[in-house]
């Protein structure tokens, strides 16, 4: 019953303030505004993960190539769904840290590998960013773009080495060989069941494809040449069009998520923009693939004030 007691204090908490925000004037569709950002995307995400796994599993006596379009939604949703996974890992989806634990436990079968150990070695490169092997991101670097594609779809194997090498404690070696267990099992199980193809096609291939993908564009890319090892140089920010920034969630602004690595990714341009003249006089560097010099707001003004009306309400546990 223990287990149970974080949410039952939740909805008591939601209970006693629910006569509050009316007494307030704001309406059930104010409170909706006033929800983490996370908590949807992580909400669509994972039913769309349900949803094209579910439905490759449906047609596994199909041809191959019906396993197509579920394999790319996964690997779509591989790629969104690691803004949350990875404010998870920093403890800033929430402030209570049960609700960062449960995010990386219900995140596991989406991407297969051990989001714990991802947490371990992702924080150790926080630490130790661009000091060549003792950055588990620094396998990434060269000075070709071939080799940096190539290596980061390689890296999340390359995480598993780092781990033995570096990660002694028993916690770890448990973390280590449970990572690993995930992508082994989904083999054996399509090696002794009907369902190879939803298995290999909708699941474990696109999940490899997704995390390559993003292993380039937020390791590979903002840390090239990989050489500084200032906070304030040691990555950069990337200038993008606005539906390139939208579909990574502000992932592009890197060099900011270094800088404040608790600060959950719907701040990042608000962040920046109070720290922009720092920035500057400390020689931070950006990429420009647009015109504009600045960052797009992913979140609307409206939204913004009316979190801002509800803040002291509800919104202030979930910051």
């Amino acid at each position: 019953m223990w287990l149970l007691r974080p949410f039952v204090a939740d909805f008591s908490m939601f209970f006693a303030i629910s006569g509050r925000i009316e007494a307030e004037g704001v309406t059930a569709m104010d409170w909706l505004r006033s929800v983490n950002p996370s908590l949807i995307l992580f909400g669509l995400c994972a039913f769309l993960f349900l949803l094209a796994v579910g439905g490759g599993f449906a047609l596994y006596q199909e041809a191959w190539y019906f396993q197509i379009p579920f394999g790319v939604i996964n690997g779509f949703m591989v790629f969104l769904g690691f803004t949350v996974l990875h404010d998870a890992c920093h403890f800033s989806f929430s402030r209570r840290r049960w609700m960062n634990e449960l995010i990386m436990i219900l995140a596991w079968p989406m991407f297969v590998f051990s989001p714990f150990l991802f947490r371990r070695i992702h924080l150790e490169h926080h630490a130790k960013t661009n000091q060549g092997d003792s950055d588990p991101d620094h396998f990434t670097a060269s000075p070709k773009l071939w080799k940096r594609l190539m290596k980061s779809f390689f890296l999340i194997f390359y995480y598993h080495v780092f781990a033995f090498q570096h990660f002694k404690h028993p916690r770890w070696r448990r973390h280590l060989i449970l990572s690993a267990f995930g992508p082994i099992f989904l083999i054996y199980l399509a090696l002794i069941t009907a369902f190879a193809k939803p298995l290999i096609l909708t699941w474990l291939i696109p999940n490899v494809i997704g995390i390559g993908i993003l292993s380039y564009v937020n390791t590979a890319w903002p840390h090239h040449p990989a050489r500084e090892t200032s906070r304030y140089r040691n990555t950069r920010n990337t200038f993008v069009p606005w539906w390139i920034q939208a579909l990574m969630f502000n992932q592009n602004m890197h060099l900011v998520h270094h800088l404040r690595p608790s600060l959950p990714w719907y701040r990042y341009p608000e962040f920046y923009k109070a720290h922009q003249l720092e920035i500057a006089r400390n020689s931070g560097q950006g990429l420009f693939y647009t015109q504009r010099k600045e960052y797009y707001e992913l979140q609307p003004l409206w939204l913004r004030h009316y979190k801002e009306i509800v803040a002291k309400l509800l919104i202030g546990e979930w910051r």
